[in-house]
């Protein structure tokens, strides 16, 4: 007989019973969508597999990518300097140097003025 100010009465479920398991459809339609928007991270996968009707978590898309071998591709990155050698600032001397300074001021007004100063 159970106590009254106990409460109720709380039956554990096997943990192998209380996830349901991940469905062959939802992992395919994970890997299908991943494949087809290489640029969209897990969050908007899951997003888009939730609206086709499938139930997962987002675990789960991160399982199915790291079993996939799947990764986010983004834009690739742009070169540091120019790509044109004549663009690039040299020296004509032994001891010559440049110096490059930019001043930005407010005035009274409110206005931003922008200086560039160059020491050569």
């Amino acid at each position: 007989m159970p106590l009254p100010w106990a409460g109720p009465l709380v039956v554990r479920v096997p943990a192998a019973a209380a996830h349901g398991a991940t469905s062959a459809a939802a992992e395919s339609a994970i890997v299908a969508l991943s494949r087809r928007y290489p640029h969209y991270g897990h969050r908007r996968i899951h997003a888009l597999v939730e609206r086709q009707g499938h139930r997962c978590a987002r675990s789960t898309v991160q399982r199915v990518w790291r079993q996939e071998g799947l990764r986010v591709t983004g834009p690739s990155q742009r070169p540091k300097c120019p790509p044109w050698p004549e663009a690039r600032i040299g020296s004509e001397g032994l001891y010559d140097a440049w110096c490059l300074d930019s001043v930005f001021e407010v005035t009274t007004a409110g206005t931003t003025i922008k200086f560039l100063t160059i020491a050569g």
